[in-house]
């Protein structure tokens, strides 16, 4: 005997997840460990890179907009991607003439062998996408 079942049955039965944070792609691909501190179980402590890096942050940690030439340029821009279960914000977008988004995510010190700041920019980049056409086909981290 099978049940059938709807899927309004199923909403009823088991809530939609919870959203993943960008940044949390980000920590996982570092070190799952330190994810589930930070965002499991909300333990975190600056050391002198992590403060070095939260300092340079702050730049484009407020909510800011500019035009510039055939540009437009957004600081802490919220993106999410209902599809995929993202949800964060971009530390700088700039918007090409067409409309076209190109993220920037400012990292403290020089690009490092792993991925997982690529992983973090590729789904903001995602996000982006989820807004509707056209979405943003490349990314960039500027050298600090």
């Amino acid at each position: 005997m099978s049940a059938n079942i709807s899927s309004r049955d199923m909403s009823e039965i088991a809530p939609a997840p919870e959203p993943v944070p960008l940044s949390a792609l980000n920590h996982w691909n570092y070190c799952p460990r330190r994810c589930g501190l930070i965002h499991m179980e909300g333990e975190f402590t600056d050391n002198i890179h992590t403060a070095r890096g939260n300092a340079e942050h702050e730049k484009v940690d407020g909510i800011h907009h500019e035009a510039s030439g055939d540009r437009r340029i957004e600081t802490a821009l919220p993106v999410w991607c209902d599809h995929a279960g993202l949800i964060g914000k971009c530390d700088v977008v700039e918007f090409l003439a067409d409309g076209t988004p190109y993220p920037v995510e400012y990292k403290h010190g020089i690009k490092r062998k792993w991925i997982n700041d690529d992983i973090q920019l590729a789904a903001q980049a995602m996000c982006l996408g989820n807004a509707g056409p056209p979405g943003a086909k490349r990314g960039h981290f500027p050298c600090q």
